[in-house]
């Protein structure tokens, strides 16, 4: 198993204490942890395109990560009202479809899927720095702009995947 993989996993079961900080109301530990996650995930990318130990476990395992990080945050913010439950069903249903669209593309085009798009890219930031914001600050009243630009761009991310994910299944034929 390769150092990013192991990172990766660490990720996975450092999200179990994340949110049990979250619940706890221990926002200081909370932020730690997630600040933690978000270095390793970034130092894990760095490791395996320097010394291409990239392999198709850490494929699966780095996104999966992230996501499982994102979507339970979101979901357990929401859950303790410090995010709303507007903007948390709207991530998770975006990450939802966008994953069944790849998955759809992935079983029946030639196993092509979308690449990473750039309104994708700016939705996680700003889905980042939004539960970076809750966590670091005291909510004041900057909050709503964060909560609509993470709304916006998770429903435009979405239809930008979704046009994308058309036309690769248009130009491909099916796997026959």
């Amino acid at each position: 198993m390769t150092i990013p993989n192991v990172l990766s996993i660490f990720r996975l079961l450092t999200t179990f204490l994340f949110l049990s900080f979250v619940i706890k109301e221990r926002f200081n530990l909370a932020l730690f942890i997630f600040v933690f996650q978000g270095l390793s995930d970034l130092l894990d990318g760095l490791i395996a395109r320097t010394f291409k130990s990239k392999s198709d476990l850490g494929a699966f395992l780095d996104p999966l990560a992230d996501k499982f990080m994102l979507v339970s945050s979101y979901l357990v913010l929401a859950y303790k009202n410090i995010i709303p439950r507007w903007v948390t069903l709207i991530v998770v249903f975006r990450d939802f479809f966008v994953l069944l669209g790849f998955l759809i593309l992935y079983n029946l085009s030639y196993q092509s899927v979308p690449r990473p798009r750039l309104l994708g890219k700016i939705c996680t930031a700003l889905e980042v720095i939004t539960i970076f914001y809750v966590l670091w600050s005291d909510r004041g009243r900057y909050q709503f702009y964060f909560f609509y630009l993470t709304g916006l761009f998770a429903l435009l991310s979405g239809l930008d995947y979704l046009f994308s994910g058309i036309r690769l299944f248009v130009r491909k034929p099916l796997r026959g």
